[in-house]
């Protein structure tokens, strides 16, 4: 079935079926569950009462929209644990010995005596300087605690 939706404004853009296909543009280029609804709602708006949409293809989006959602309801979840790895990661290295790689390939090592959150990520105090955990090449047990 051919729906003629041309005319349709939201706020992510114009919708546009002049050669069959549907393209919507959308600010940062990503449609998000909310997009894909209103689309899905203005798809049913501007149907044609005499020929409506079939049922099957209308199911299928409801099937696409509730996969669309438990996607991103995951991708949230391995955000939200990868946040929490490298925060227990930086705990981990609290009070070791660390090697650390610089821009230019040398090395440079200390004590990390603290852990500090800036935008969302842990960084490592070392020599008085904070340090992405990213950039440590070796670990070990400072001096006076080895065997």
């Amino acid at each position: 079935m051919s729906s003629d939706v041309s005319g349709v404004t939201s706020s992510y853009g114009s919708v546009a079926t002049s050669t069959g296909s549907s393209t919507i543009g959308v600010p940062g280029g990503v449609l998000d569950k909310n997009a894909f609804l209103q689309l899905l709602v203005a798809q049913m708006q501007y149907q044609d009462p005499l020929q409506p949409m079939d049922s099957t293809a209308f199911v299928a989006q409801l099937a696409q929209f509730t996969t669309l959602e438990q996607v991103m309801n995951l991708a949230s979840a391995v955000a939200q644990m990868q946040t929490e790895e490298a925060g227990m990661y930086a705990t981990s290295l609290l009070g070791k010995e660390v090697q650390i790689a610089n821009g230019s390939g040398a090395t440079t090592s200390g004590t990390v005596t603290g852990i500090q959150w800036q935008n969302g990520s842990p960084y490592l105090q070392v020599n008085g300087e904070l340090v992405d955990p990213a950039n440590v090449v070796a670990v070990q047990l400072p001096q006076s605690q080895e065997a």
